[in-house]
């Protein structure tokens, strides 16, 4: 009997070692499972910061360039002072009793001319100059009912405005450009050119 209860305590040792060996292998896998969860996270955490990282520099480097490729006409505070360094008029005269003659001289410039303006003192008129068909304003060179053209970099144009309102005695001119509009020269109307 000591030989078969040899032999049985000799298979439950065995059998004990095999479910401890089994046991220590699970544990084992388990960590092993834990340190490979672990190790995901961390990847997958990794992957998305490298995400988050690339699409901030492309939307940066974007930024960057469009910022570049604007004009610098969009950034540029624009103040009265560089359209009246710009606009100058030259001379105002009475070429009849019906029709005066104003000259504008624009130097060189970035301003984006959008229209000139302007006012007769003794009755208050308003003219505009927008590069459209004028019909009681004219270059001097042309006829009425033609394009008013407006005055171009490093040039003088000579306007000839038809009032049926009588002699006028000052003339103020506005310009318009760039978003702002700013009065540039007021001159006194000579009696005659």
């Amino acid at each position: 009997m000591t030989l078969a209860h040899n032999l049985a305590d000799l298979n439950k040792k065995e059998k004990e070692k095999r479910r401890e060996s089994k046991e220590k292998s699970k544990q084992e896998k388990k960590k092993r499972n834990l340190k490979k969860k672990k190790s995901r996270g961390f990847v997958l955490i990794f992957i998305l910061l490298t995400i988050i990282l690339a699409l901030g520099l492309t939307v940066w480097i974007f930024i960057q360039n469009e910022m570049i490729t604007l004009s610098p006409l969009e950034f540029k505070f624009w103040d009265c002072s560089e359209f009246k360094e710009s606009f100058s008029v030259e001379n105002a005269c009475n070429l009849n009793e019906n029709e005066v003659e104003v000259s504008l001289k624009r130097s060189f410039d970035d301003i984006n001319l959008e229209r000139i303006k302007l006012e007769f003192q003794d009755s208050g008129s308003l003219w505009k100059i927008d590069g459209a068909k004028c019909l009681d304003v004219r270059l001097k060179e042309n006829k009425y009912g033609s394009y008013c053209e407006l005055i171009k970099e490093e040039e003088s144009n000579s306007y000839v405005f038809n009032l049926s309102l009588g002699k006028q005695t000052n003339v103020k001119v506005q310009v318009e450009g760039n978003g702002i509009t700013c009065n540039v020269g007021q001159r006194e109307i000579a009696v005659s050119c």
